[in-house]
């Protein structure tokens, strides 16, 4: 869809929406095209089989790291993308008010 951040895929050489904090290559400008789409298969590092729709969709190119928003909480938004970016991955709020009251 137009606007969503673009990430490297499982499938070498393609590209998907970014769903989850991720490195990004750019952000589509169109829609998939209906035309051009194909469907191919894969299999995880799990051993689990996936089934996807390839197209094709022009970027702007502009290589970032996108953070998804984080549910709402009482921790502020930059507090926890702080937080995640320290840890490598997505914290919970409880850790984070703790390590919060222990500080002060």
């Amino acid at each position: 869809m137009a606007g969503d951040q673009i990430t490297a895929s499982p499938i070498n050489g393609v590209g998907m929406k970014a769903t989850d904090s991720a490195k990004v290559v750019g952000i589509a400008q169109d829609n998939l095209a209906g035309s051009q789409d194909s469907k191919q298969s894969y299999t995880d590092k799990k051993g689990h089989k996936h089934s996807v729709l390839l197209g094709q969709v022009p970027i702007i190119v502009n290589v970032s790291y996108y953070f998804k928003q984080p549910v709402k909480t009482l921790i502020p938004t930059a507090l926890q993308n702080v937080a995640n970016a320290l840890a490598g991955k997505p914290v919970n709020s409880l850790p984070i008010s703790l390590a919060s009251v222990s500080l002060l």
